[in-house]
């Protein structure tokens, strides 16, 4: 194809592997979630997406605002070459060279193996040493996609604020203290805690707090996290953060919900 580069194909397979997770219907991505998994700069990010749809190897339905994921699917091209393909092997039957039979399978998104693959949750994941601001902690306790998340709150605290955020102990604590009820949310949901779910729910989060005008002058996760209750209660009426005076959301209530768009698996 035309154009073709190495990370076209890396965000490609990015986004087919978790609309695989999610049995092959659309689904509804974070920016954060696909940069830090691919690596990539907004830049190249934005040109790799566009000469996907372009060529129709992807679908993309943009959010309605700066607030509202992309959601994904396979495109045309992927679909027509998925449920037109045929694997074809002749047996041949001994001492008859005449006779031979042909077995042919045709794989489809509906029937292809979905990835079951697990993670091991007892597995230790330190922060990248690649963040400026005071120098990060290395977490010793188990959190799954840990570095993922670390990541995520850099880029979505960098894209709102054009600098990287302090990360020291306590920001380690009150980070770790928000990913705990997040998940505690998850399972009242029941919704699998995967990578993706985490980034989701975690972007979600961030998103609806930043929209809110009094969270969003005080943004460091110490105090995401003593208002933790207040962020993701969708009936929020802008008066319960912990602040000194009562004061109007700048945002309706309940914008953003940290499951919206997060069906069950």
């Amino acid at each position: 194809m035309d154009g073709y580069k190495a990370t076209h194909a890396l965000l490609f397979f990015a986004i087919i592997d978790s609309i695989n997770r999610n049995k092959w219907a659309p689904t509804s991505l974070p920016y954060e979630y696909l940069v830090n998994k691919c690596r990539f700069g907004k830049r190249v990010y934005l040109e790799s997406r566009e000469w996907l749809i372009h060529n129709h190897l992807i679908k993309m339905i943009p959010g309605k605002n700066a607030f509202q994921m992309a959601r994904f699917s396979l495109g045309v091209a992927v679909l027509n070459s998925t449920t037109n393909s045929t694997t074809t092997n002749e047996i041949a039957v001994p001492n008859d060279t005449s006779t031979s039979t042909t077995n042919s399978t045709t794989t489809t998104p509906l029937t292809a193996p979905i990835n079951k693959h697990k993670t091991n949750k007892h597995k230790t994941i330190n922060i990248s040493k690649s963040h400026s601001g005071k120098k990060p902690v290395n977490e010793s306790e188990n959190i799954l996609y840990w570095k993922i998340i670390v990541d995520t709150w850099f880029t979505f605290y960098k894209s709102r604020f054009s600098l990287n955020p302090t990360f020291d102990g306590q920001s380690t604590k009150a980070l770790k203290k928000i990913i705990i009820g997040l998940e505690g949310v998850s399972k009242q949901k029941s919704v699998e805690w995967t990578e993706e779910t985490a980034v989701k729910y975690f972007s979600n989060f961030l998103t609806k707090a930043y929209q809110d005008e009094w969270l969003n002058k005080k943004f460091l996760l110490n105090i995401l996290a003593s208002n933790f209750d207040a962020i993701v209660n969708p009936n929020n009426n802008g008066t319960n953060f912990k602040s000194n005076q009562k004061h109007r959301p700048s945002v309706e209530p309940a914008t953003v919900d940290i499951t919206e768009n997060w069906g069950r698996r």
